[in-house]
């Protein structure tokens, strides 16, 4: 094989999206042989590496090829779903050939859901900002900084000729050979300019001419992806738990320690701290350990360290938990024996005499919720309208008028938000609110209905 690309045909998807949940990747090549393999594969780009992958097999002459990842269908060796919301991209390998397609976004919630359902009727132009709809894409080597916001909208010609550059007609300005700098074009009549930076080595070959549209500036999609990060980012913060399966190991490039283990090393989606054994005050009562995480999936491993060295390998038959305050007891099993690996039952004494050891717990478990369709929807809506209130504001402030104030409760999780009435958004952006933190007729919110609901209430004893 001479030549292999790869490409995908949108730029966001979701698992919760029926019409965004199948990456379609478009392969081509040339100098294919039969028999000739290529081994697709779909990549998180947070490091977890592939998700999913697949072999095909060519024919002579083949030139061409499709391959498609359903996201809903993508489980790990636990049963739970893969594709957790971030960037991806498909990989395609065939021999010494490697390539990757574009990034690409998975979310919860699609920036094209978010625009279309809940800011639905939100003016998403910035009515005080302009800028050319899409940067040059023939004039390569160009980037427009600044267009003041007097510049009149329309199409305007940039020109690149023998290395000069030329706005709407406007006077042709000298290139600097070697050196990457900003340069003020002028239009025809001089009343409208824009700003430009030029790297000469990026610069086209050829002189070229390019249409370049100014009009008002909206709100890019990788700043929508930002809003929506955050309010999943939220949800945690807030409700302490996980919208999704996430893999919480304490030492996740060696948990192979133990001998109860179930998953990959290597990897956690979070780097979590070990946890310290505290001597139980009632002995009638089965040995239990408060995990920092609520919403426990599955746990993969427990181990014991005593300052620093492997001692206590509890087997998995012995662990039950409650789900969703993240408390283990171990209850032994029949024919299950924890496994002691140096102090042995020496070790006992510690466990009995001192009244904690610390950082003795180490451990690898999934934590989250399962998914977030049936009774668990209303969290998806919850990191929609958070994210929401986020666009609006930022919006309102383009638009002349929204966000007037912000105020949060001591618990953290209420939140007062309040928008300037004239921005057509300030009524959506304050209803969302009302539902997430609460109003006049509602005291707590949704948010917190939703903390109680899927963790349970949260006490701190003085």
């Amino acid at each position: 094989m001479n030549s292999l690309l790869v490409s995908v045909d949108k730029t966001e998807y979701s698992k919760y999206h029926q019409d965004l949940a199948v990456v379609t990747a478009y392969l081509t090549f040339s100098g294919a042989v039969a028999g000739d393999t290529v081994t697709v594969s779909l990549l998180r780009n947070d490091g977890y590496g592939s998700v999913k992958s697949q072999t095909l097999t060519l024919t002579a002459g083949q030139t061409s090829a499709t391959v498609t990842f359903d996201l809903r269908t993508i489980n790990g060796p636990e049963g739970f779903n893969l594709c957790r919301q971030g960037y991806y991209q498909v990989q395609a390998t065939a021999g010494i050939l490697t390539t990757v397609s574009q990034t690409f976004w998975v979310a919860v919630v699609p920036v094209s859901e978010l625009k279309s359902r809940w800011c639905y009727g939100v003016p998403l132009d910035a009515l005080e900002i302009v800028g050319p709809v899409i940067q040059p894409q023939l004039i390569t080597g160009v980037t427009i900084k600044r267009v003041p916001s007097t510049h009149t909208k329309g199409i305007f010609s940039l020109v690149l000729s023998t290395l000069t550059l030329s706005w709407a007609g406007g006077t042709a300005v000298t290139v600097k050979s070697g050196v990457v700098q900003d340069y003020i074009l002028t239009n025809q009549a001089g009343t409208d300019y824009i700003v430009v930076t030029v790297n000469p080595s990026a610069l086209p070959l050829t002189n070229q001419t390019e249409q370049i549209i100014i009009d008002n500036q909206t709100v890019s999609d990788d700043v929508f992806q930002q809003d929506l990060q955050q309010a999943y980012n939220e949800i945690y913060q807030k409700c302490y738990f996980y919208p999704e399966p996430t893999y919480v190991a304490t030492d996740p490039n060696s948990i192979a320690a133990g001998t109860q283990v179930s998953v990959t090393t290597g990897w956690a989606d979070v780097t979590a701290i070990p946890v310290t054994y505290y001597r139980m005050k009632d002995f009638m009562r089965w040995m239990t350990v408060k995990m920092p995480y609520n919403r426990i999936l599955k746990m993969l491993n427990l181990t014991g360290y005593f300052n620093g060295t492997l001692t206590l390998d509890v087997t998995l038959d012995w662990i039950v938990w409650n789900v969703m305050n993240g408390e283990l007891e171990l209850v032994p099993n029949n024919g299950a024996v924890v496994s002691w690996q140096f102090y042995e039952s020496a070790m006992l004494q510690f466990l009995y005499i001192y009244n904690s050891i610390p950082n003795f717990w180490h451990y690898s478990a999934l934590c989250g919720l399962p998914t977030l369709e049936g009774e668990f929807q209303i969290v998806r809506e919850a990191i929609a309208k958070i994210a929401a209130i986020n666009v609006i504001g930022r919006i309102g402030t383009a638009y002349g008028a929204g966000l007037d104030s912000v105020s949060t409760s001591r618990d953290g999780v209420s939140m007062d938000k309040t928008f300037g009435k004239s921005y057509p958004g300030a009524g959506l952006a304050q209803d969302y609110k009302d539902w997430l933190y609460g109003g006049k007729s509602d005291k707590w919110g949704n948010l917190k209905r939703i903390k109680d609901r899927i963790v349970g209430p949260q006490y701190t004893v003085i």
